[in-house]
Formats: structure tokens, sequence, C-alpha cells
């Protein structure tokens, strides 16, 4: 199993290899692109879960990410 390490939402960046720290939801995915500060000041990343070709995507808060490793 996959070490998570909890960043720092400044410290995250394209590439990382990242699953949610929410318990309701279980996934695995990448950070694909920095879509910069939301409205209330958060952080927000794009995510892809899945493979290149087939993945889903959808945009996270840095809060409910955490790091794995790759």
């Amino acid at each position: 199993m996959p070490r998570t390490q909890t960043a720092p939402a400044d410290s995250l960046k394209v590439g990382d290899h990242v699953t949610s720290k929410l318990p309701a939801f279980s996934w695995r995915g990448v950070i694909i692109e920095d879509l910069g500060r939301a409205f209330d000041g958060s952080q927000l990343f794009l995510i892809r879960v899945g493979d290149e070709d087939e993945g889903r995507t959808f945009d996270v808060p840095a809060e409910n990410l955490e790091r794995i490793a790759a």
C-alpha cells in the first residue's frame, strides 16, 4: 500500500500523485493542472483519475488532497 503524506497546499504541484482525504470518497489520481485560487481563497487542482485516455477529471481543493508515493 502506498504511503500517504499530508502536504501543505503550496507544496502540491502538477504531476503529484494524490488521494482523497475525505473518507466518503476513495480514489487515487494525478494532478494535471493548477487551477489557482477559488473565490474562498482555497487552492484548486484539476485531478485525473484513471488512465490518460479514459480517465475522468475533476477539480479538488488542496485541503482535500494527500500526496502518495508514485
